[in-house]
């Protein structure tokens, strides 16, 4: 009974569900091909059935999803592999396991509306996840074209086995001897269960197969992520390594050998610190990572050579401390006429690179987080019982504690930029010294003063400054001194509904120094805490007795 009501399900289905899922197909064409930014075939099933183009798209979201793309091949095997690749990449971002198709949905062409609404999930989880990811919508005035009936009820069949979200609540194991009772029961005392039990092994043993076989796709997909993040730690590597040759040849070396260089000799050790033990460090790793990639293989360990190097690894502590204080004498030196020259000589070196000192000096603060990144993904696919599992992990995590004080360093250096930039680019009539001992960004915005005339808003850890704007066409290319005022001696006051805030002086019963209204409520109270934040960790380093 219960398998004929299964059987007719399809006749329940309405023919305006089966429209709708026409209409849902081809939202999920247009979907993907503003993501690929290529045309498709409108045979879904014949363009996605190598799974080239599925991986495409996934590494669109997210670049390390699919480890490897099998092209240009007829081997079915790695055909294949593409598929399970994709389908792993999809449950990793959040799509439900009665969402994903099966394998044969797509590889035979069986069920290509399973197909469909799996993608059609990876839309919507892709759309929630990535802020510039296309929106999802299905168009109202496209019409889908006629079908015949057998192709209708082929749609209602497979529309009618789309699985239902699992009902929460976990299962309970019974012990095999309340099964067979239930049998039993079901089957009624005249079935002989020991004739049955044959078909039980059976089924066992089709159950262990499939499971076996699953491990084999997860082991294929991790052998093959490994293999991708290997490669990819050797060639960031080389690259890193002759980065910092071309730093240390054209950009030092000739101030260390000039009878009259450009910089002083203490304006040099500011500016490039411990480059030189950097780049022999690196130097040596880079050779010990391109012995291990050339001879790679599914049991190769790289977890090793970082232990080894990590005391080593110390050293970019002092580069990194010393960053912000470098990214400041570079500014100042760089406004000497000779200095500038030798910068720009070196820039159009043919060894340099065409980067300016900068983004040299920016790569050792980098790079730490980069390893932090790539072995993470390469322990995440390494399995327990692999021989590199146990060194791969110990290295992870004493990276990552190195990287965490790295990046703090790194955000204080981007604060820097920021603020070396601001200065650079400050014009009018002011004698506002902008570069001060101390002195951090930490926020710009847009805003509407008094007059309705547009200004940009400045806010530093103790500094609000407010400039015009100078743009030529869209982009901004300078900003003209307004005015600025001390946090110390002001507080934000919000002016309720809408967005407008006054800045006010302090004991001069709330004297009106400016009043901005911001691009949004959004942007007001996001500056009204900001400027909280600042003024209360201002009031604890001027009075740190009081704030106690």
């Amino acid at each position: 009974m219960e398998a004929t009501s299964l059987a007719e399900a399809w006749k329940k289905v309405p023919d305006e569900s089966v429209v709708e899922f026409l209409k849902r197909q081809h939202a999920v064409k247009v979907w993907m091909e503003t993501i690929l930014k290529e045309q498709l075939d409108e045979d879904l099933s014949r363009i996605l059935k190598s799974g080239v183009v599925l991986c495409y798209l996934m590494k669109k979201f997210d670049e390390r999803s699919i480890p490897q793309i099998h092209e240009d091949t007829t081997q079915i095997f790695k055909q294949k592999d593409n598929i399970y690749f994709f389908l792993a990449a999809c449950k990793d971002l959040g799509v439900p396991d009665y969402k994903l198709f099966r394998f044969n949905d797509l590889w035979e062409g069986d069920n290509m509306v399973a197909v469909v609404e799996c993608l059609a999930e990876l839309a919507l989880i892709v759309e929630r996840e990535y802020e510039e990811a296309p929106h999802f919508s299905i168009d109202p005035k496209w019409e889908p074209p006629e079908i015949n009936n057998a192709e209708k009820i082929k749609l209602k069949k497979l529309m009618s086995k789309l699985r239902n979200k699992p009902v929460a609540g976990q299962r309970v194991k019974i012990s095999k001897n309340v099964v067979l009772q239930k049998l039993k029961i079901l089957a009624g005392n005249g079935v002989d269960l020991k004739k049955m039990e044959p078909g039980f092994v059976r089924f066992q043993s089709v159950l262990r197969g499939h499971l076996q076989r699953q491990k084999h796709r997860a082991m294929v997909r991790n052998v093959a992520y490994r293999d991708h993040v290997a490669r990819e730690i050797l060639s960031t590597e080389k690259f890193y390594v002759e980065s910092l040759k071309q730093l240390i040849t054209v950009w030092l070396a000739p101030l260390n050998t000039a009878s009259k260089p450009a910089l002083k000799a203490d304006e040099v050790m500011k500016i490039f610190s411990n480059i030189e033990i950097i780049y022999q460090l690196q130097t040596q790793l880079y050779e010990s990572i391109q012995m291990i990639v050339k001879d790679w293989h599914t049991f190769a360990c790289m977890g090793s050579i970082f232990l080894q190097i990590m005391d080593f690894l110390k050293v970019y502590a002092v580069f990194v401390q010393n960053f912000t204080q470098s990214l400041a004498v570079l500014e100042r030196v760089q406004k000497r006429k000779e200095v500038a020259n030798y910068f720009e000589e070196c820039k159009r070196h043919p060894g340099g690179g065409s980067l300016d000192l900068p983004s040299f000096l920016i790569m050792p603060v980098q790079r730490i987080p980069r390893y932090n990144l790539l072995l993470t993904d390469m322990v995440k696919h390494t399995w327990p019982g692999h021989p590199d599992y146990e060194n791969l992990r110990s290295a992870t995590e004493r990276i990552s504690e190195i990287a965490g004080h790295i990046n703090e360093r790194k955000r204080e250096g981007e604060k820097m930029q920021k603020l070396l930039f601001i200065a650079n680019h400050l014009g009018g009539k002011h004698r506002l010294e902008l570069v001060a001992p101390g002195r951090t960004f930490v926020l710009e915005g847009l805003f509407n003063e008094g007059s309705k005339e547009e200004v940009i808003g400045f806010l530093f850890n103790d500094l609000l400054v407010l400039a015009k704007p100078e743009r030529k066409g869209a982009a901004t290319t300078k900003y003209l001194y307004k005015d600025s005022v001390q946090l110390a001696v002001v507080q934000a006051q919000d002016l309720g509904p809408g967005k407008a805030f006054e800045i006010q002086k302090l004991g001069q019963k709330g004297k009106v120094l400016f009043r901005l209204e911001a691009t949004s409520e959004n942007d007001k109270r996001s500056w009204l805490d900001a400027i909280r934040d600042v003024k209360s960790d201002l009031t604890q380093r001027l009075n740190p007795k009081k704030s106690a």
